[in-house]
């Protein structure tokens, strides 16, 4: 056996393999250190699945097994409903290895909204919200048993930690100092279980066992300068920390803002993500397991047209923003495809909390996802550590002689 010599002493070849092993691992922590937090690789898939709306084309995502699996819900042309997903076998139909799971699950009798939701125990479902109107309505299904039957009147849904489905109705929110609250857009869990809500009237709400019910504050007073966004623009998340995250269209400047709650400070805090965006269309908002948060959104401008963007927010960091892209490539029919301008977009965490997004480019739903998997630096140190901890105790054996 080759041996090479180390501080006077030989040094056999498989422990110099070993030495160059972790000095190889030390690079990969750090490049995974300085790498957090930077925004995804992007990847992209075509469905097969056509996307239909009233005003603007319908998308929103949930997860299932684990997270592992998407569900894409949409509409058909007679605006009811419907529900698919991937698996691994090829769909002889769409030549996609997409297929639908729900028919007719929802129907849409007004400008209805689109947004899902993931269960820790595996359920995912989707929320029809007509702001407003009693016609809203929800379902809820699972890999092993389906879809059941559609909940009429329900605006929004969330599930908390442990599985159990938290609705939100017309009703939901209670009068708080004599003032009635708006009609409820949307509504999330958190970690501990408090139920955060965002009404028409752009007024945020919490009802926490801590504060022995309900609490509200008035979002409109965060920034008194401009309109707030309307009520078909709102949307909801409540990070992994417990801060809630709301993001909102304001149509006068056809600009993406977002209200986060800072600990720190004590107090809301804005700030604008991007112009450009049309119409009634918002942003669809997503926690992570990170304590982060991202945002998936369309955007359009003269000079570059139709944009897909993602937003992510980590801890007390500003939001910082990403094109995604502008156009989808279908390597089927070797053609390009830009991007619907009005439409929903759908924004879900995988189990390793890498974002997938759902969006409309040539009437064709397509993901956009990041797959690629790094252990995670903690994991990565206690590698490195362990091994040169091995290193250093059989170098220690053999110059003192031991073997």
């Amino acid at each position: 056996m080759r041996k090479f010599i180390c501080t006077g002493r030989k040094l056999p070849i498989c422990e110099l393999r070993m030495l160059l092993c972790l000095l190889a691992l030390v690079v990969m922590v750090s490049t995974s250190l300085a790498s957090e937090g930077t925004f995804p690789s992007w990847n992209y898939q075509q469905t097969g699945i056509t996307a239909y709306g009233g005003s603007g084309l319908l998308t929103a995502i949930a997860m299932r097994d684990g997270r592992t699996w998407p569900v894409i819900f949409t509409e058909d042309s007679a605006r009811r409903v419907q529900a698919y997903s991937l698996y691994p076998v090829k769909n002889p139909v769409t030549l996609t290895n997409w297929f639908q799971i729900g028919t007719n699950l929802i129907t849409d009798t007004g400008s209805g909204m689109l947004s899902a939701a993931t269960s820790s125990d595996g359920r995912f479902g989707v929320a029809l919200t007509i702001v407003g109107s009693s016609n809203s309505a929800a379902v809820v299904g699972g890999s092993l048993t389906g879809f059941g039957g559609a909940m009429t009147g329900v605006q929004a849904i969330d599930f908390d930690r442990n599985g159990n489905l938290v609705q939100g109705t017309l009703n939901t929110l209670p009068v708080i100092q004599g003032v009635s609250p708006g009609p409820l857009v949307d509504i999330a869990v958190s970690a501990l279980g408090d139920v955060g809500a965002v009404d028409a009237n752009f007024k945020y709400y919490q009802n926490s066992p801590l504060m022995g019910g309900w609490g509200s504050q008035d979002l409109k007073q965060v920034v008194t300068t401009v309109s707030p966004p309307i009520a078909q623009s709102l949307d909801l998340s409540i990070d992994s920390l417990g801060r809630p995250h709301v993001l909102g269209v304001r149509t006068s400047t056809q600009e993406l803002v977002s209200y986060d709650f800072d600990p720190v400070l004590g107090q809301w805090k804005t700030q604008s993500l991007g112009t450009g965006l049309v119409g009634y269309f918002g942003a669809s908002v997503a926690a992570d397991g990170k304590g982060g948060v991202g945002a998936a959104w369309i955007k359009y401008t003269q000079t570059g047209g139709v944009q897909l963007m993602y937003s992510y927010k980590s801890g007390e960091n500003d939001w910082s923003t990403q094109l995604v892209t502008s156009s989808a490539y279908d390597p089927t029919t070797k053609i390009y495809s830009t991007l619907t301008q009005e439409q929903e977009v759908g924004l879900a965490f995988d189990a390793n909390d890498l974002p997938v997004i759902s969006f409309t480019a040539g009437n064709k739903i397509w993901l956009a996802y990041d797959p690629s998997t790094v252990p995670e630096p903690s994991v990565m140190l206690l590698l490195v550590s362990g091994g040169v901890l091995v290193l250093l105790t059989r170098l220690k054996k053999r110059m003192s002689g031991k073997v």
